[in-house]
């Protein structure tokens, strides 16, 4: 899980540049789903993009555009439009058009929006996108207010000074497509994200936890909303596909700020994000979506307690604990890194462990001589289901080099 959008515009960025260098032909890399019709680049085709990225933008709630080299200034007017301040994402919906119907989605615009994006990329070419304004007039005419780039296999569209309403945005054709709706607005989804109670006795509180949910189990979730220009707020979960899957029960009585939801639930089997909709304060219907996609896991990957600054020179084991809290035997595989390269090995690469049992993950780090004290670093241990068991959680470790050894 990467919660920043910050992550999520960097995410964009790189999978611009795979679309329009071509780096991405490796297909073993690729995913049947996610496959692009053409490998190629060619007039009027989509340009390939890896699946590794598309994950990480369905994750983090980026864009992949699969672009010819012809059309590579075309995309900065999204990177534009959505890297401004004050920007919130109001829809954001995945699927496949293969089905032969049109995708329909309601867009309510509020006081608060200034300026509007509509933005549809899709993998394969031949596609239908329409946005409709609340008068029922379709916008596509670029003018003083409007501004329209249309690209081989995708479309955006900026409003200016947007009518107050319920837009809709209409999506046909054939092959996998990505929408989104940003805004620029006051009026924004400040976090979304699982905690749990923690910290020393007497300085208890609520943290965020460490990966995804765990499945079948009772998570809380603390969601925080800029509240100064909203009368009324409802959470719900939605689908990749923007569907509502349920709505929360939350309150702001246990927190102490109008602005801050807790809700506790069991995490639904499917992804979900978290919705926040409502009045604003001029009583006009808003929504926004919290870019970070959540998904119920079946392993459970826990870091060691609090560990002390590490002296220069120093090597030391970290024992981390991955849990298989499935109901069924699973096997796993295990990664261990840092940005910083300290990790130098890690055991075992690989586990076996039945239902509701755990196993220890020892990973040993190794602090170069010449690293300056202050330095930090994260130690990120994840663990993958092997198939059938399409799962996968992590956890990190902060750390700290305090000095050289022995000094």
């Amino acid at each position: 899980m990467i919660p920043r959008r910050a992550c999520a515009l960097a995410c964009l960025v790189a999978l611009e540049f795979l679309a329009i260098s071509g780096a991405a032909e490796r297909v073993e890399a690729r995913e049947p789903a996610q496959q692009n019709h053409s490998r190629k680049f060619g007039p009027g085709e989509c340009g390939p993009v890896d699946a590794s990225y598309i994950r990480v933008a369905d994750e983090t709630g980026g864009q992949p555009f699969f672009l010819n080299p012809s059309e590579t200034a075309k995309a900065f007017h999204f990177v534009r439009e959505t890297s401004i301040g004050d920007q919130a994402m109001l829809l954001r919906a995945t699927g496949t058009l293969d089905d032969g119907r049109v995708h329909d989605f309601a867009v309510p615009i509020d006081s608060t929006s200034r300026r509007v994006t509509f933005s549809l990329s899709v993998n394969t070419s031949g596609s239908d996108f329409a946005v409709i304004d609340p008068s029922g007039a379709a916008v596509d005419t670029a003018n003083d207010r409007t501004e329209i780039t249309v690209m081989n296999c995708g479309r955006i569209v900026t409003q200016d000074a947007p009518a107050l309403g319920t837009w809709h945005v209409r999506v046909g054709g054939v092959g996998r497509f990505w929408l989104s709706v940003h805004a620029k607005t006051e009026l924004s989804f400040v976090t979304a994200e699982f905690v749990r109670m923690g910290g020393r006795p007497g300085h208890e509180g609520l943290f965020r936890i460490q990966g995804q949910p765990i499945a079948g189990t009772v998570a809380t979730l603390r969601a925080v909303v800029s509240r100064e220009r909203t009368r009324t707020a409802k959470i719900d979960l939605v689908s990749p596909h923007g569907d509502v899957i349920q709505t929360l029960d939350v309150s702001t009585e246990s927190t102490g700020s109008s602005d801050e939801f807790l809700g506790t639930f069991v995490p639904p089997s499917e992804p979900f994000r978290v919705r926040v909709s409502g009045l604003d304060d001029a009583g006009h219907p808003y929504q926004r979506v919290f870019h970070t996609q959540f998904h119920a896991e079946t392993v459970e990957v826990i870091p060691p307690a609090a560990v002390d600054d590490l002296s220069a020179g120093a090597a030391v084991p970290l024992t981390f604990t991955v849990r298989n809290v499935g109901t069924a035997a699973a096997s796993f595989r295990i990664i261990a890194a840092d940005g910083r390269r300290f990790v130098t090995r890690f055991e075992p690469r690989t586990l076996s462990l039945e239902a509701a049992t755990e196993a220890a993950v020892t990973v040993w780090v190794s602090i170069p001589p010449e690293t300056a004290a202050g330095t930090g670093f994260d130690v990120t241990v994840t663990a993958s289901g092997e198939p059938p068991a399409h799962t996968m959680n992590g956890a990190s470790l902060h750390l700290g080099v305090a000095g050289t050894r022995g000094k």
